[in-house]
């Protein structure tokens, strides 16, 4: 028995919940929802609450899910859900028209999200978006699509309601050291291959062989006596 399928889930006035060959629909002033369960898990319905019976052994695994499920749907057609993002960067802004919000992340185009029927999309401010929808499944799963542009971009991103912002930051400075290794790499091979000119037809030059042991010495690259 689970402790969740226990217990019953009120109706709010305004609420209908109808049930046909193991689907429940429940109507309210946002809108309808309907999910198919089948038969493993009985659902009664006496005007005022709904409560739910596991059909066997087998089906008790469900039995709190399906509870928790129906109560979502009961809440999404009276209250709503939502989803707040904000994000994180420099120039970084979003903008609602319609079903779309355009993000503007430091690429060369905008990146353009298009909401599905039943989800609305706000941007109160430039760096927040707010998602909106009576399916909590559908709204959650829509945040995440523009969640995850954000954090494709190179040193912002979205932050979720309540996270905290240095886990962005330090992801910044680690992509920064990053570019700050390749650049010194890219510069030690190329007084590399103007030693080995040089060696040619002369001697190398003192800014040659004083570039090369700097980047010996801090970073572990290529030095004179490897030659």
């Amino acid at each position: 028995m689970s402790r969740i399928g226990n217990a019953p889930v009120k109706l709010p006035p305004k609420v209908e919940v109808t049930f046909a060959a193991g689907e429940i629909s429940v109507k309210g002033p946002l809108g309808t929802l309907s999910r198919r369960f089948g038969e493993q898990i009985s659902v009664e319905n006496n005007g005022e609450e709904l409560s739910f019976k596991a059909n066997g052994e087998e089906s008790n695994a469900l039995h709190g899910t399906v509870r928790a499920l129906v109560a979502n749907m009961v809440k999404g057609v009276t209250q709503g859900f939502e989803k707040r993002l904000t994000l994180v960067g420099v120039g970084y802004r979003a903008q609602a028209t319609g079903d779309k919000v355009n993000l503007s992340l430091g690429f060369s185009h905008p990146v353009v999200h298009t909401m599905p029927k039943g989800v609305k999309v706000e941007t109160p401010q430039q760096t927040e978006i707010v998602v909106k929808g009576i399916d909590k499944q559908q709204v959650g799963q829509v945040a995440l699509g523009v969640d995850q542009d954000g954090r494709d971009a190179v040193d912002g991103g979205f932050l979720d309601e309540g996270q905290a912002e240095p886990g962005l930051a330090a992801a910044g400075h680690a992509h920064a050291d990053r570019v700050g290794h390749q650049v010194l790499r890219v510069v030690e091979e190329q007084a590399v291959l103007r030693l080995l000119r040089l060696r040619v037809v002369g001697p190398p030059q003192v800014e040659d062989a004083q570039l090369l042991e700097v980047g010996g010495a801090r970073h572990g690259g290529l030095s004179t006596d490897s030659l």
